[in-house]
């Protein structure tokens, strides 16, 4: 009997797993993509095979890609706020809003695109530094590089979703006025 208690046990803690994942989506992330960087460096040398010049470019990549991709997501915010604020909208818009602004993951939405900027942001810094100072050789600054890169990624994925989200929702709501 205590088998089947502790099978039944499992299996409630694993049917809490999407609810612990959706409270806390963005420090799981953090740390799977920090654990996947971990594994990286201890399996992988990139100055074994690559030469100074590549990794250079490499490092120039990461600053025009993550430098546009943190306006990107400047721009996401804008537009986010354009939609919760604008008073342009039909009722039924507006109210599909009003609901989201109410909602628990409200907050979150800007802590998303906030965390997007940032390590975006850092990503290009970092790597623009690396850059100025010759420090392109250096293998920790390298592998800080992946973390933020990946780190930011992430986090753009996930501010697309959320405009993906909101943006379907108002087009439905228009849809289903026309109807």
């Amino acid at each position: 009997m205590s088998q089947e208690n502790e099978k039944q046990s499992l299996k409630e803690k694993i049917q809490k797993i999407p609810a612990i994942y959706k409270r806390n989506f963005m420090q799981i992330d953090l740390i799977v993509v920090l654990i996947f960087t971990l594994i990286l460096a201890i399996t992988v040398n990139p100055f074994e095979k690559i030469d100074g010049e590549k990794i250079t470019s490499f490092y120039l990549t990461m600053v025009t890609l993550f430098g546009g991709l943190t306006g990107f997501i400047i721009t996401g915010v804008t537009i986010l706020l354009f939609f919760l604020y604008s008073v342009e909208f039909k009722p039924e818009t507006r109210e599909i809003l009003e609901r989201f602004k109410k909602s628990k993951q409200y907050p979150k939405t800007y802590d998303v695109f906030y965390s997007a900027i940032k390590f975006s942001g850092a990503t290009a810094i970092t790597s623009l530094l690396t850059i100025i100072f010759n420090w392109t050789t250096n293998g920790y600054l390298f592998y800080l590089v992946v973390f933020l890169s990946l780190t930011s990624v992430d986090r753009i994925v996930w501010s697309i979703w959320i405009l993906e989200t909101l943006t379907k929702n108002i087009i439905e709501a228009d849809k289903n006025e026309l109807l």
